[in-house]
């Protein structure tokens, strides 16, 4: 989706199913937020109330649920605290391909084990295994083939482990508890309609909700992170051509005034999934070897025109954001 999408919405309402998506969620809508323009045309210190989208962001695990009030650069952004992370089941190595008791653990070990040693669908240009899609029905029936067969070796009932089973052990799924979600989306609508409306002061900035041991909710004022790579996080966008290689594009950073001759760069590619990839890693000789061999490839096969990349040096103080258009 373009910009302008997202500019379409008064106010924007996550309840998404994974802390990644969130995160990009928060940065696509900090990445929208711009400074009032002067009569000179210079960029003023005051926020465009215009550009800014208010962010509710809602979540539940079980019998616990948070919502929490974002409006950008007023409020401490998603990242400045993640006080509700999704807990991951972690399983041995040693114990998934050795000793494996239990239908998750050959499930885990097809994902992390049998995926990474395969790699069924592919490598990409690092040389490592295509990451593990938990939408993906070819890659969900794959893990589940594999995970019967580990099950068949150490005598595992195959009859447990099923297509849902795999797909829940692959996405981290937990059980939704409907009073819970309930609670959580009766916050979200009440704060949409005091920032729509103007009603009532919004949550001033976090709420949770824990039902496990009764029912109640605890309301508290989450503070700025000084560092926070997302509130302080300052972009442009950079046309280049899609003939253009890495090795130009890099050259076309450096002259750019807005990065003050930065060196030793490190460029990271973030997609809609927030998964990030590496273009280059230049400030540290024994990582840059390994990402070398995309310098003269085509932008066209790195990039595509939309996508963010972020570029740290040591010479910046933040990083600095960066929006690949096409240039015709």
């Amino acid at each position: 989706m373009s910009d302008d999408f997202y500019m379409n919405f008064h106010v924007i309402i996550s309840g998404l199913d994974s802390i990644s998506a969130r995160r990009w969620m928060n940065e696509k809508i900090y990445s929208l937020a711009c400074k009032k323009m002067g009569p000179d045309g210079r960029e003023l210190e005051e926020w465009d109330d215009n550009t800014r989208i208010p962010f509710i962001d809602g979540g539940t695990e079980g019998f616990l649920g948070n919502a929490r009030f974002i409006y950008p650069h007023k409020t401490p952004c998603f990242d400045c605290v993640d006080l509700f992370p999704a807990q991951q089941h972690v399983y041995q190595m040693c114990t998934i391909v050795n000793t494996p008791r239990q239908p998750e653990h050959c499930v885990a070990w097809a994902k992390d084990h049998a995926w990474d040693t395969e790699a069924p669908f592919g490598k990409n240009e690092v040389g490592d295994a295509v990451h593990v899609d938990g939408d993906n029905h070819e890659h969900i029936q794959w893990i589940l083939q594999k995970a019967i067969e580990h099950a068949d070796r150490f005598n595992i009932p195959k009859d447990k482990i099923t297509y849902k089973l795999a797909q829940g052990v692959v996405k981290n799924i937990i059980p939704a508890i409907a009073a819970t979600n309930a609670i959580i989306a009766a916050t979200c609508a009440n704060e949409a309609f005091k920032a729509v409306t103007e009603a009532s002061r919004n949550l001033d900035n976090y709420i949770y909700y824990w039902g496990s041991q009764g029912v109640g909710t605890n309301t508290q004022k989450i503070l700025k992170k000084d560092d926070c790579s997302v509130c302080t996080m300052k972009g442009f966008n950079v046309k280049v051509t899609k003939e253009a290689t890495l090795t130009q594009f890099l050259d076309l950073l450096v002259k750019d005034e807005r990065l003050k001759g930065m060196t030793g760069p490190v460029l990271t590619r973030c997609d809609i999934n927030n998964q990030r990839t590496y273009l280059c890693y230049q400030s540290q000789p024994r990582f840059q070897k390994k990402y070398d061999h995309l310098l003269p490839k085509p932008m066209e096969e790195l990039v595509e025109e939309g996508d963010i990349v972020i570029v740290t040096s040591n010479t910046l103080k933040h990083p600095v954001t960066i929006k690949i258009n096409w240039e015709k």
